[in-house]
């Protein structure tokens, strides 16, 4: 200690009063406490040898309590029988956790068995004990040799270090069971009769004194020593156990990693903080930098307060793109004496034990969070450009409307018909999404607002107003997962309501056209009905006629009147009434055969969209079934192959949709029709002149008629407004077919290789993306895949689709096929990854 006392005194020049009598290292060790599986058997296995290694170090300590108010110091034979006793209540409630309907109920109970060690840190007893443990196996000599390396590099003639761990404590949070150990590592002997037995009165069992520390030792001791090197050493040796640490992932690749607590007593402690940043700037600025990485403690990043009424605590956030680090820094702020260091002990673990566990907490519950706001965000960007196709073509559809009539009016009102019924169904998952997205925003606000009440309830604070340093208490509330989830919650708050405006203007618009073709239809119907009324009325007196008049007309026995001169040619009146049924006869088959040309058209367009919706259904179908089939690897395989086989015939018929067809081929039968009418209208004209035969005659006036009909039609597809028009037609199809086929369908698809055709050959019929990366990877999860696997198939897809070998030129049946000659199935084999590699073909 000499040397570091030497350096202290010749650097920093401080003088007693400046220096620190003890410094400290708080940290804690959360996890999940398992309850669906076997983990909870082996976390309790693994507690009770943590505590026989830790026994098995001379001149540890073991304090019990079931409140963990007041620790009962055993000696080492009832601390052996009291660990065995916890191992076979902690098995106990482990089978037990792994049928409970909540873990709530056991927290208490395993607190019950909370306790404290202590133990001074000599290296030679800390290594044989480890070794005892440890050299069984090979992985336990090389941690083994990790170690001595470790606690080789540092001088222990110039300091000395005490660790405390306090080992079994329990919280919840959000009904999850959590294990937060808290370890403490000290510069010299905790004195307080709380993280360590109380000192005997006897003289020869006082601890040593130890030398006030410099600045430059404190910072040393803190930084270098125990953060950068022994509290690894402890992290190690916990992993060896078996305890993994729990570190939230509450954004995409950045973990939340638990606090870190600095602890340094001055030996003459302030009164208050502003005597602190007014006397001891000193030594404050550089042990801020040190502990905290800040160069100024009163910078935007640092806030601090007084908690428990005793100590000024400053902290900080260390964040980068992969992790995000709190930091705290605690000094007492009155002079420690042997009477109050109990209670400023007891203070310290209080601080360092809620603190923690709000750190953890806060970062658990934006877990939450991110996990429930990445599927939402996938569908809003999915249904974001389905919307502004949907705009498109209504508004298409609306530019044309005035300039059209007849069977082209028809034929997109009843196209509008089809499309609302998806467009009401998108509505309806929009609108479930809404509720969702508030929901969320919600529960964000409910969990800040749990934050802020658990601070209120548990932890007694004061700002350092006159200090200028930021308030601690708000720099907790805005912490960095609350601050970075503002943001991105409110966005997607607007989003979904602008989503929600979107398609209800779609809609409504769409209604609004439909109600217009209603009142065309009934609006036709009546004036129809008037003129069949009059036409009936007129034919009537036609037809009831010849009844009157049973006479033969002759030219001679006529008047020279204008009404002889009509009727001059015409022999009888049977002819006139034939003429006129005749023409009546042949328009009546004209517009006969256009309607039944039209209905088969039509029922033939309707069959192929009532297979394609009926193709939809039976994928959902499969899909569900996988769902509840995710254990049985026979079913899955089997609607894996089903599935595949109806998205073929999905993907063909969108794909024929994808472009115009070719209006030529029509135009071109229309005209070869029309030389054919011509034609024959050339024969029966000539017939007709040569016998002047009323049949004859009959067939050139029906030949006329339905030349006059082809050449209207072929006029009609002949203009670009009706190529407009059927090409909208085409348009519209195809998107409620991509609609059903993408923005309807579940995100869940537990189904391998279908699912690696959604998430890879989308593209042959869209642009966008229609399997998000979460849904990716949930969906293979839940088919069986090993999450390690994972990253191994989606690299490669992902690499074949950049380099172009799965765009439209390979089919679904060869992408399927390639897949599973790769192996690509559900509750895949690992060995199958070594194949994941290279071209598909």
């Amino acid at each position: 200690m000499n040397k570091m006392n030497n350096q202290g005194a010749d650097e920093s020049s401080l003088s007693s009063s400046d220096g620190f009598t003890r410094v400290a290292l708080l940290t804690s060790y959360p996890l999940y406490w398992r309850t669906n599986d076997r983990d909870a058997t082996d976390h309790a296995r693994a507690i009770h040898k943590l505590i026989q290694l830790f026994l098995d170090i001379p001149g540890a300590s073991l304090g019990v309590s079931s409140q963990g108010k007041a620790w009962n110091w055993l000696d080492p034979q009832a601390a052996q029988q009291w660990n065995d006793e916890m191992k076979r209540e902690f098995e106990a409630y482990a089978v037990q956790l792994q049928t409970a309907s909540s873990e709530a109920k056991f927290r208490d109970a395993f607190n019950k068995r909370q306790c404290m060690f202590f133990a001074p840190l000599y290296p030679q007893n800390f290594l044989a004990a480890l070794k005892k443990h440890f050299n069984g196996t090979l992985r336990g000599e090389q941690l083994c040799l990790y170690i001595e390396q470790i606690l080789s590099s540092i001088d222990w003639s110039s300091c000395s270090i005490f660790w405390s761990l306090s080992f079994v404590q329990f919280k919840l949070s959000q009904d999850r069971l959590i294990y937060n150990p808290i370890l403490a590592l000290w510069s010299s002997y905790p004195i307080g009769g709380y993280w360590a037995p109380p000192p005997s009165n006897d003289l020869q069992s006082q601890p040593d004194a130890v030398p006030n520390l410099s600045l430059d030792e404190a910072s040393f001791l803190l930084q270098d020593v125990m953060w950068g090197k022994l509290e690894t050493v402890f992290a190690k040796i916990r992993s060896f156990c078996g305890f993994g640490i729990a570190q939230p992932e509450f954004a995409k690749d950045c973990e939340a990693i638990s606090p870190v607590f600095y602890f340094a007593q001055y030996v003459n402690s302030p009164s208050c903080p502003e005597e602190l940043a007014a006397k001891k700037s000193d030594s404050l600025y550089p042990l801020v930098k040190t502990c905290l990485g800040s160069d100024d403690p009163f910078a935007k990043e640092v806030s601090g307060g007084v908690l428990e009424g005793d100590f000024l605590t400053l902290r900080r956030a260390q964040i980068s793109r992969d992790f995000y680090h709190p930091r705290y820094l605690t000094f007492p702020l009155r002079k420690g004496k042997i009477f109050t260091e109990q209670e400023l002990e007891r203070d310290l673990h209080f601080i360092a034990d809620q603190l923690s566990y709000l750190e953890f907490s806060i970062a658990h519950e934006l877990r939450l969070i991110s996990t429930e706001y990445e599927p939402l965000r996938s569908r809003q960007a999915r249904w974001g450009g389905t919307l502004d196709g949907l705009s498109e073509l209504i508004k298409n559809a609306v530019s044309f409307l005035p300039t059209i009539s007849g069977g082209l009016l028809k034929k997109v009102y009843l196209e509008m018909e089809k499309l609302s019924l998806p467009l009401r169904q998108v509505q309806s998952s929009l609108e479930k999404v809404s509720s969702d997205v508030a929901q969320l925003k919600r529960q964000f606000d409910g969990y800040r607002d749990g934050t802020e009440d658990f601070w209120d309830r548990n932890l007694t604070y004061s700002p350092c107003q006159d200090t200028h340093l930021n308030d601690l208490r708000e720099a907790l509330l805005d912490a960095y997962p609350y601050h970075y989830w503002k943001q991105p919650l409110q966005s997607l708050k607007e989003w979904d309501e602008q989503l929600l405006g979107s398609v209800g203007r779609s809609v409504e618009t769409v209604n609004s056209m439909l109600q217009q073709a209603d009142r065309m239809t009934q609006e036709s119907l009546e004036v129809w009905t008037r003129r069949l009324g009059i036409i009936a009325a007129l034919a009537a007196p036609v037809l009831a006629l010849p009844n009157f008049i049973d006479l033969k007309l002759d030219s001679t026995s006529l008047p020279q009147t204008l009404f002889g001169q009509v009727f001059h040619e015409v022999q009888d009146l049977q002819t006139v009434i034939g003429y006129l049924l005749g023409l009546a006869l042949a328009a009546l088959f004209v517009a006969s055969a256009a309607f039944l040309v039209s209905l088969l058209w039509g029922l033939v367009s309707k069959k192929k969209s009532e297979q394609f919706v009926s193709g939809i259904r039976t994928f959902k179908d499969l899909v569900k079934q996988s769902e509840r089939s995710c254990g049985d690897f026979r079913k899955l395989e089997q609607l894996d192959a089903e599935a595949c086989q109806i998205l073929s015939s999905l993907w063909t018929e969108a794909y024929g949709l994808q472009y115009p067809s070719n209006q030529r081929s029509g135009v071109d039968w229309l005209l070869n029709a029309e030389n054919a009418s011509r034609k024959w209208l050339r024969i029966a004209k000539l017939k007709s002149k040569r016998s002047g035969s009323p049949l004859h005659w009959l067939a050139v006036r029906g030949l006329s008629i339905w030349l006059w009909c082809l050449m209207q039609v072929e006029h009609c597809l002949d203009q670009s407004e009706s190529r407009e028009i059927y090409d909208w037609l085409r348009q519209s199809r195809r998107f409620r077919y991509l609609v059903y086929l993408f923005d309807l369908m579940p995100t869940c698809i537990p189904l391998p290789r279908a699912l690696c055709i959604y998430r890879y050959k989308a593209h042959d019929l869209i642009s966008r993306t229609t399997i998000s990366d979460w849904d990716f990877e949930s969906s293979l999860r839940a088919a069986g895949f090993p999450l390690d696997m994972i990253p191994s198939l989606e690299k490669w897809l992902q690499g074949l689709y950049d380099a172009g070998e799965l765009g439209a030129s390979i089919s679904i049946d060869r992408f399927v096929d390639c897949l599973e000659e790769r192996g690509v199935r559900a509750h895949p084999d690992p060995e199958v990854v070594e194949r994941w590699q290279g071209s598909l073909i």
